[in-house]
């Protein structure tokens, strides 16, 4: 059984990560945030020309079908820079929501602009004021698949953008401890400061690395529109994520 990612894969992230780290600093993060843009359109167009935003979308709506363990990845990544791109909301939410409920002429029309970049989507998870409940949604989807299944597939590959938060965190606390001095040395060479890092990387691998990984293997199991917990198939168990 293979456990690890493929080399095409690894290749992915690899190429992803050097393009983020070199064209989205924190002060370019900084910069979006707190100029009320909302996003950053330019990275945005460039995301979109190299195809990112059809990681998972099948290539008969002009996708690439790489697959969700590519898409995975990318959130990863993104989420390791905080990059200030709509890509969760056309993609996590709106792609998912039209691959799973809408019809093949919705599918045709929908996801091209979506994918190039030229349209940004999203879903509207609540109606009116006061606390999103899905009680209080009005508009409602046979069976529920749409306010049900699909937000179950958006909040895993939200996890893996969290999770890449999560590990960008870490990575600079241990940066930070290792430069900071102390009584004539590194605070990292006292056992205090040792023993909070490896805490917090525990922690992080038990509930944000295994959990994605669990996620991810329902992804590459299933199809859009059922999320179905239980065994997964000899060969498709995914690597843990953010191996950095």
């Amino acid at each position: 059984m293979n456990f690890d990612f493929s080399d095409e894969l690894k290749m992915l992230r690899k190429h992803a990560r050097r393009f983020l780290a070199g064209r989205c600093s924190r002060q370019v993060v900084r910069k979006v945030f707190e100029g009320g843009a909302g996003y950053d359109p330019k990275l945005s167009a460039e995301i979109a020309r190299m195809g990112w935003l059809g990681t998972a979308v099948p290539e008969a709506y002009r996708g690439s079908g790489v697959g969700y363990d590519g898409l995975c990845l990318l959130a990863e990544e993104l989420g390791y820079v905080l990059a200030p791109v709509p890509f969760s909301s056309s993609i996590y939410l709106a792609a998912e929501a039209i691959l799973i409920a809408g019809s093949e002429a919705q599918k045709q029309k929908l996801l091209p602009p979506m994918i190039d970049g030229s349209r940004i989507g999203t879903f509207a998870l609540a109606e009116g004021l006061g606390n999103p409940r899905p009680e209080h949604i009005k508009a409602k989807v046979a069976s529920g698949h749409l306010t049900g299944t699909m937000i179950d597939r958006a909040a895993i590959l939200m996890a893996f953008e969290q999770g890449g938060g999560a590990q960008a965190c870490l990575d600079m606390a241990k940066a930070y401890a290792m430069a900071r001095y102390a009584f004539g040395r590194p605070i990292t060479a006292f056992q205090a400061i040792k023993h909070k890092l490896a805490d917090v990387y525990v922690a992080s691998y038990d509930s944000v690395h295994l959990g994605c990984s669990f996620g991810l293997n329902q992804l590459l199991c299933t199809r859009p529109g059922q999320v179905v917990m239980g065994e997964v198939p000899p060969g498709r168990v995914a690597q843990p994520p953010f191996s950095k």
